[in-house]
């Protein structure tokens, strides 16, 4: 049933993939590894349409005993900032992400979000500051889009850091939930 929810975001039937992805979620009798990849996987959903509460609720896992934790512990840092809640809750779990089983799996996703929680505590400036020093060819869809923004603000070059994806991002739900992304 995993593999056939994930086929169907695969072939754009949103919709009929979150019911299923749901009731994994919730289904007793399903693994917990199946019902742990159902929550991750709508809690991914939910940051990809800028539902930072959904996002939170979502990503709630067992205790740290698995990288999956990792994977919910910087979705709901991320969640937190797009629900507008204070940046001490999303540092909190940005810090949990990193310190935990699995923090070898996230630093790409970590760096984005340490990149927008720096945006929101210190401004723009020093925004750009660590998404300039976190910066690599291996960084999230967010951390690019980030950094076009910032750099765009100053006038900087930013065709290396196009893409259909971050296009996507900035024009998307993402970006408008963010109000660093929004459009100025």
């Amino acid at each position: 049933r995993l593999t056939r929810a994930l086929e169907h975001l695969e072939l754009g039937q949103r919709d009929l993939a979150v019911r299923e992805l749901a009731a994994l979620a919730q289904r007793r009798v399903a693994s917990r590894g199946v019902r742990v990849a159902s929550r991750l996987n709508l809690a991914m959903l939910a940051l990809a349409e800028g539902d930072g509460d959904a996002a939170v609720d979502w990503a709630e896992v067992p205790a740290p005993s698995s990288g999956a934790y990792a994977w919910a512990a910087v979705t709901r840092a991320l969640g937190h900032l797009l629900r507008g809640a204070a940046p001490d809750e999303a540092e909190d779990w940005l810090q949990k992400a990193v310190s935990g089983p699995g923090a070898r799996a996230v630093p790409p996703a970590a760096a984005a979000v340490r990149v927008l929680l720096v945006w929101r505590r210190e401004g723009a400036d020093e925004a750009r500051r660590g998404a300039e020093e976190l910066w690599n060819p291996g960084a999230t869809t967010l951390h690019r889009a980030m950094l076009l923004v910032l750099r765009q603000a100053s006038g900087d070059p930013v065709e290396d850091l196009r893409s259909d994806e971050v296009d996507g991002l900035l024009h998307g739900a993402l970006g408008r939930a963010s109000p660093e992304l929004r459009p100025r």
